[in-house]
């Protein structure tokens, strides 16, 4: 049985490629743990789908600006006898969306740092920095969501880890302290 990955994202002008870099970012991570990783996105996407499929991942065209489940549901029939699980990051979904597509995935896990609507999902991840971070969600998310809050959770992509060990290791010593 294939265990699949579909990932429910969108980039356009207006709501720039941040959503599809991040999603992208954990595709790679999380390549070697699924037989395929399927990006779910408006063809209005544009030039973005290039960068999707140029590192080698599917990509199936939602034929609509609403996002209904019941899409979903259709797109991915050819999958249901596999393992699938569901990887959010937009902004326009919420509970209602996430909560019809239950009984299709094994997992649901959604990427927020609007805290601006509920969600029904497995694993929340929202990698900002906020004073009251354990807060932010209480009434957002069931009990028994996973949330993963905070910097320690950031998405970053692999050539920016590398720069930032680099800099830590050559800056590692403190030379010249002013006091003023």
């Amino acid at each position: 049985m294939e265990k699949n990955l579909f990932i429910r994202v969108d980039a356009s002008p207006e709501i720039g490629i941040g959503h599809i870099m991040r999603c992208l970012t954990l595709a790679q991570e999380l390549k070697n743990n699924f037989d395929k990783i399927i990006f779910l996105t408006q063809k209005d996407s544009g030039d973005f789908i290039g960068i999707i499929m140029k590192n080698k991942f599917e990509v199936i065209f939602i034929p609509t600006t609403n996002n209904d489940p019941d899409i979903i549901k259709n797109l991915i029939t050819t999958y249901s006898e596999n393992k699938n699980f569901l990887l959010i990051d937009h902004y326009d979904i919420d509970s209602n969306f996430e909560s019809s597509l239950k009984n299709i995935f094994e997992r649901i896990f959604v990427i927020d740092d609007l805290a601006n609507r509920k969600h029904d999902c497995d694993l929340l991840i929202d990698q900002n920095y906020y004073r009251d971070l354990n807060q932010r969600y209480e009434k957002l998310i069931q009990n028994g969501t996973i949330a993963l809050l905070g910097p320690k959770y950031a998405i970053i992509r692999p050539e920016f880890r590398i720069i930032n060990k680099k800099a830590i290791k050559k800056n590692s010593q403190i030379k010249k302290i002013l006091v003023s």
